[in-house]
């Protein structure tokens, strides 16, 4: 969870760097898919159902922060279930591989 969770600050890091848009090193997960969610549609108009998604990984990361941060041995706490561990990679892997769509997308356009 903690290796995920630090692919994902970078990630989203990176995301918002090639936008020419800085980032705090003290700024939560989600609140940089937020600015990346902000980003993306002043680039263009986001169909409904992209929209939607995004904002849903918004909430995702959110609580994925709570996990890595309460649930994970990035610190001395209990961790998850295997199925819940299962679970949270998983979804996590589904909306980066949604995103990295996505961000395919935007050099395909003329």
């Amino acid at each position: 969870m903690d290796h995920l969770h630090t692919y994902c600050m970078k990630k989203f890091a990176h995301l918002l760097e090639v936008r020419g848009l800085e980032c705090d090193k003290g700024e939560a997960l989600h609140a940089r898919m937020g600015r990346y969610r902000n980003a993306l549609n002043q680039e263009r108009t986001l169909t409904p159902f992209t929209d939607y998604a995004l904002k849903g990984a918004i909430q995702l990361f959110e609580k994925f922060n709570l996990v890595r941060n309460d649930n994970s041995l990035a610190h001395d706490n209990p961790i998850l279930e295997p199925a819940e561990a299962r679970y949270v990679f998983d979804t996590v892997s589904a909306a980066l591989i949604f995103i990295r769509a996505v961000e395919a997308g935007r050099y395909e356009q003329p």
